[in-house]
């Protein structure tokens, strides 16, 4: 009896899957196909292994980046498999806007990013830059972040930058922490 080949290759991406968010527009990918096949990527074709395993090397333009596979078998059966990477190299702003810092009280503040002074869904990193001591707060989506208790003495500055949802690491800003020293005792 004769029987006709309706199955279409599948196609199967390898560990690790690229990232949906990038910063690094070099990026390699592959796997493998379920059966022999013709592999294309956005219509340009993709070298087949004996084992076939394919992989690929791409450079990401910044933005979005559409990926299309698509494996043909001899009876031009087609499986197809499509993929986003989007790609942002750009660093956040400094946290800038209205941000307040409290005066100090048992060797902590209070520093608060009024919204809009940050990028929603980043990180905001406040640096002690006299002590080093770090701490990290995600943006909200009105752009406002807190420090509730920040390690802090009157006088010392603190830094702050935005570290973006794809790794960017933004300029720094800085501010001091307000009061006379020794809380104005003689």
């Amino acid at each position: 009896a004769f029987q006709v080949d309706t199955i279409a290759p599948s196609i199967e991406r390898a560990e690790p899957l690229p990232p949906v968010l990038t910063r690094i527009a070099a990026l390699s990918f592959g796997g493998t196909l379920s059966e022999p096949a013709e592999l294309t990527l956005n219509g340009a074709p993709v070298a087949i292994s004996e084992a076939l395993a394919w992989n690929v090397s791409v450079t990401l333009v910044e933005g979005t980046n559409t990926f299309d596979l698509v494996a043909r078998d001899c009876p031009l059966n087609a499986g197809h498999l499509t993929f986003v990477v989007v790609l942002d190299s750009t660093p956040p702003d400094p946290p800038d806007g209205l941000i307040l810092v409290s005066e100090s009280i048992a060797g902590l503040v209070a520093i608060r990013g009024e919204p809009g002074s940050g990028e929603p869904g980043s990180t905001v990193t406040a640096v002690n830059q006299r002590t080093g001591d770090s701490q990290q707060a995600i943006v909200r989506a009105d752009g406002s972040f807190d420090f509730p208790d920040f390690p802090a003495e009157t006088g010392d500055p603190i830094g702050l930058f935005q570290t973006d949802s794809a790794g960017n690491i933004g300029a720094s800003t800085s501010t001091t922490v307000p009061g006379t020293p020794g809380g104005g005792l003689p």
